[in-house]
């Protein structure tokens, strides 16, 4: 089995660590066993993601954390309809016959007030994700205390390993 993690810095973590412990990607391979490919890029929003390149049948997805960010700091009166509409596009272009694909909600980061935005966005994944028949990784109830993150928005090792745990959980009951 291999694994491509597409996305963002839920994935792509090293930046917000400290020195020597493993980034996201390196805790999932730990725990999974297996190849981990992990082209996700800090900072990505969900329309980068379409120029990721996933070369494994199993893919999980983290995305719209940043997109909800940008919303915050500038009200787009449009930005329901885009984030339903970028969803749909990376699901569609990861997903396939004999892929196994599951899409991470947002997760409520340390600034408490900010988790009722992600509420909306969160269903539109799941929406999105039940459409196409691909599972969803409720990161929202996942990252729960405040030793999950490194900083206010970005996971620890802590964090990461509760993620390596719901990956292995979403592998073993899609198999």
């Amino acid at each position: 089995m291999s694994v491509s993690l597409i996305g963002d810095s839920v994935f792509d973590n090293g930046p917000y660590l400290r020195h020597g412990e493993p980034n996201a990607a390196a805790v999932i391979q730990e725990r999974l066993q297996c190849d981990v490919q992990c082209v996700a890029v800090d900072g990505a929003m969900l329309r980068h993601m379409l120029h990721q390149v996933a070369w494994h049948d199993t893919i999980i997805i983290s995305g719209g954390g940043n997109d909800a960010l940008a919303f915050v700091h500038r009200f787009d009166p449009f930005f329901l309809y885009k984030f339903w509409r970028d969803v749909g596009r990376v699901l569609d272009a990861f997903s396939g016959p004999g892929k196994r694909v599951a899409m991470c909600q947002i997760y409520r980061p340390r600034w408490r007030w900010l988790g009722c935005l992600v509420h909306i966005p969160n269903l539109i994944i799941r929406i999105q994700a039940g459409r196409r028949n691909i599972a969803t990784i409720d990161n929202y109830s996942l990252f729960n205390e405040d030793s999950d993150f490194a900083n206010d928005i970005e996971p620890s090792v802590k964090g990461s390993r509760k993620l390596a745990v719901a990956i292995e959980t979403f592998i073993q009951r899609s198999v």
